[in-house]
């Protein structure tokens, strides 16, 4: 079977319709989808708004190269969707508030914007999964600045600097909670550095052998593809990115279905 990098819009159709029924759970949609990833090239900042747009004329969607946010994303919204035309405008109503195509709103904080504003399809179970080892973290978070950076002058919709907190479960703990994780959630990889939640972000799945598995597209110069990282080594990966200092889990709500565009 081809990869999932290595097809085109008719492939996708065809996978998205039988997958919804015999994997008729999200979360093993979610799960099946992104194994079929496993190798897909990594490139930072991928997807934009299409090349008359005028701050990033990246594709609307690309599945043959991703960062670790588009990858997530686009996994996603193929999971909640029968076709590929349903995929491409559902990944648009998660990328963007209301689905508006447009550099300004784009859910560019995955914890700030792209969380709530897709309440209609993602759940913090954060909480739930961690108990009482979760802890909370406060930070400013400053879109207008960061658009501004970008260019843009338009920013009448933009709110200005808020105060947000967020709960996070501490990365020394994610052994002790391994057993609430069923497989299918998003992890958010919580930073200490100003100014933003959430540093990187991936998926939980259970690997051909039922092993969970951290699945990522990854930035490092000897990968640079969406690799799985097992569980048994993500104290060790996550350890080894010092600025990081938890995690977030979040899953898709079981009852979204998209709607037919």
């Amino acid at each position: 079977m081809k990869k999932l990098y290595q097809m085109v819009s008719k492939d996708i159709d065809q996978l998205l319709e039988e997958q919804w029924v015999t994997r008729p759970r999200v979360q093993d949609r979610i799960m099946y989808y992104s194994e079929l990833a496993l190798g897909t090239p990594y490139v930072k900042f991928c997807l934009g708004e299409g090349p008359d747009a005028p701050y990033d004329q990246d594709p609307l969607m690309d599945i043959a190269r991703v960062d670790c946010m588009t990858f997530s994303e686009q996994i996603i919204a193929l999971a909640i969707s029968r076709s590929y035309r349903e995929a491409f405008h559902n990944l648009q109503r998660i990328r963007y508030l209301d689905g508006k195509i447009d550099f300004t709103w784009r859910n560019h904080y995955t914890i700030a914007d792209w969380l709530p504003n897709n309440s209609w399809l993602l759940e913090d179970v954060t909480e739930h999964v961690g108990g009482a080892r979760c802890q909370s973290m406060t930070k400013t978070i400053d879109r207008r600045r960061m658009l501004r950076d970008k260019g843009c002058d338009d920013l009448a919709h933009i709110p200005e600097a808020q105060q947000l907190t967020t709960q996070y479960i501490p990365k020394e703990s994610v052994l002790e909670i391994a057993n609430r994780l069923e497989g299918g959630e998003i992890v958010s990889l919580i930073t200490s550095k100003p100014g933003i939640f959430s540093s990187h972000m991936g998926l939980i799945a259970r690997n051909s052998a039922g092993a969970l598995v951290f699945r990522h597209a990854s930035s490092e110069p000897e990968q640079m593809q969406v690799v799985d990282v097992a569980l048994d080594q993500f104290p060790s990966y996550l350890a080894a990115r010092t600025d990081d200092v938890g995690l977030k889990f979040v899953r898709v709500r079981p009852s979204a279905v998209s709607p037919t565009p």
